[in-house]
C-alpha cells in the first residue's frame, strides 16, 4: 500500500480530516461550557454538530456518486475552514448566543456529513480490489492512533488558548481538502453516471437519493451486516457509557476514567495490526462471528467483575476484535457495491448506524440508576453477543470468503436498481 501514490494521497487527506474531527470533538465541550457557563446548555448546543452531520449524509452520498468529488471535498473543506475561523472570532471578540453557536456548529456538522461519503467512494477507484481489506485495516489502525494521540494534543492546545484547537482544526481541514485534489486526480469521470445522462436519476431524484438504502437492503449479506452492526454499535456504546456513569458515581478519579479511553485506543491499535494479518487468512464471515463473540464475552466478564482496573483491561482486550470486524465490513461493502452507488450506500450505512447511537447514553443512564451497573452492563454486553446471531443464521455470511477472494462488483452506469453483475475472475 505504501507504494501506491494515489492511496497515500487519499490516506493522508482522510487522516487530516479525521484529526480535525477529533480535535473538535475533544475541545468543543470545554469551549461551550466556558462560554455558556452551563453544562446543560453546552450539551444541547453540542448536539448541533451530530444533527448537522446526520442531515448531511444522504446529500453527501448523492454528490459523491453524481458530482465531481474533488470539487465537493474542496468546497466543504474550505467552508469548514471558514466556519472554524468564524467560531474562533466569535469566541474572541464577542459572547455568542446559544442559538448562534447552534447554527454555526450545525453547519460545521453538515459539511462533515457531506464530505465523508466522497472519501469512501474514492477508495474503490484507487485501490486494487484484492487490497480492500488491507486498506480498511490500515484505516482502522490510523483511527486508533488518532484517538490515542489527538485528544491529549487538543487538551494541551486548549490550555494554551481556548481558540487554539479550532484555529489548528481550520488549517488541518484546508490541508486535507487540498491533498484530496491529488488523491482523486484522473478518477472523476471514469464510469461515473451524471444527472445529464442518467434518465432514472433525472426523473426520480428522490428514488435515486435513496438508492443506497435499496441496494443495501436487497443484498442479503449487506442487509445482515447492517442489522448486526447497528445492534452491536448500540450495545457496545451503551456498555461504555454505563462504565463512565458507574465509575463517576463511585467517585473514581477522572484520571482513572480517562485511562478507559486510552485502553480502548491501545486495544484498537493492536487489533488493527492483527486485522491486517487476519483479513486475508481467515474467512470473513467466520472472522465477524468470532470477533463479535470475543468482544461480547469480554464485556460480560468486565460487567461481572466491575472493578475499575479489570474493566479497563477487559475493554482493551475486547477491542482487539473490533478493527478486524470493521475492516471486513467496510472492505466488503466497498468491494461489492457498484462504483456508481458507493457514495449513497456509504451514506445510508453511516446513517443507519448513527440513528441508534443517541439511545446508548439514555439506556446506560436509566439502566444504571434503576437496575444498577452490573445488570445493565451484562444485559448490554450480552446483546453484543446476541448481535452475532443474524450472521450465524445466514448461510451467505457464514460462507463469505477471505478478503483477497471477494467478488468485486463494478457494474457500468445504468439504473440504480440492485443487480448481480460483477467483474470476471480475471479482473478481480
Amino acid at each position: 500500500m505504501r507504494r501506491q501514490r494515489l492511496f497515500i494521497g487519499w490516506f493522508a487527506s482522510d487522516t487530516l480530516v479525521k484529526i480535525a474531527g477529533s480535535l473538535t470533538a475533544m475541545a468543543l465541550p470545554l469551549l461551550l461550557v466556558s462560554v455558556l457557563g452551563s453544562p446543560a446548555q453546552a450539551g444541547l448546543v453540542a448536539a448541533a454538530t451530530s444533527i448537522g452531520t446526520t442531515l448531511g449524509m444522504l446529500p453527501g452520498g448523492f454528490l459523491a456518486d453524481f458530482q465531481n468529488r474533488r470539487v465537493t471535498v474542496f468546497v466543504c473543506a474550505t467552508a469548514g475552514t471558514c466556519l472554524h475561523l468564524a467560531l474562533s472570532a466569535l469566541v474572541v471578540f464577542a459572547r455568542p448566543a446559544p442559538a448562534a453557536l447552534f447554527l454555526l456548529l450545525g453547519t460545521i456538522g453538515l459539511c462533515s456529513g457531506i464530505i465523508a461519503p466522497a472519501f469512501t467512494a474514492t477508495l474503490k477507484r484507487i485501490v486494487d480490489p484484492r487490497q480492500f481489506g488491507m486498506a480498511a485495516s490500515a484505516a482502522e489502525g490510523r483511527s486508533a492512533v488518532i484517538e490515542l494521540a489527538v485528544p491529549p494534543l487538543g487538551g494541551f492546545l486548549f490550555a494554551i488558548a481556548p481558540v487554539l484547537p479550532f484555529l489548528v482544526t481550520a488549517a488541518v481541514i484546508l490541508a486535507g481538502g487540498l491533498l484530496f485534489l491529488t488523491a482523486d486526480r484522473g478518477h472523476n469521470h471514469v464510469a461515473r453516471p451524471s444527472m445529464r445522462n442518467d434518465d432514472h436519476a433525472r426523473q426520480r431524484s428522490l428514488t435515486s437519493l435513496l438508492a443506497g438504502f435499496a441496494y443495501l437492503w436487497h443484498n442479503p449479506v449487506l442487509r445482515t451486516l447492517l442489522v448486526t452492526g447497528m445492534i452491536a454499535n448500540l450495545a457496545g456504546s451503551a456498555v461504555l457509557a454505563a462504565v463512565v456513569f458507574d465509575l463517576t458515581s463511585r467517585g473514581v478519579s477522572p484520571v482513572t476514567i480517562g485511562l478507559m479511553g486510552t485502553a480502548v485506543a491501545l486495544g484498537a491499535l493492536v487489533g488493527s495490526g492483527l486485522s491486517a494479518v487476519l483479513v486475508d487468512r481467515v474467512r470473513s464471515g467466520l472472522l465477524i462471528i468470532i470477533g463479535l463473540l470475543w468482544m461480547g464475552t469480554c464485556l460480560v466478564i468486565a460487567a461481572i467483575i466491575a472493578t475499575p482496573m479489570a474493566i479497563i483491561a477487559l475493554l482493551a482486550i475486547s477491542m482487539l476484535a473490533v478493527p478486524a470486524i470493521n475492516a471486513v465490513v467496510g472492505g466488503y461493502t466497498v468491494a461489492v457495491v457498484p462504483a456508481h452507488l458507493q457514495g449513497r450506500s456509504d451514506a445510508a450505512q453511516s446513517l443507519v448506524s448513527s440513528l441508534a447511537l443517541p439511545l446508548a447514553p439514555v439506556i446506560a443512564g436509566v439502566g444504571v440508576e434503576v437496575f444498577g451497573f452490573s445488570a445493565t452492563a451484562v444485559a448490554c454486553a450480552g446483546l453484543v453477543v446476541l448481535s452475532a446471531i443474524p450472521c450465524v443464521l445466514s448461510r451467505r455470511v457464514r460462507s463469505m470468503s477471505t478478503a483477497s477472494a471477494w467478488t468485486v462488483q463494478n457494474r457500468p452506469e445504468g439504473a440504480d436498481r440492485p443487480g448481480r453483475g460483477c467483474l470476471s475472475k480475471e479482473n478481480r
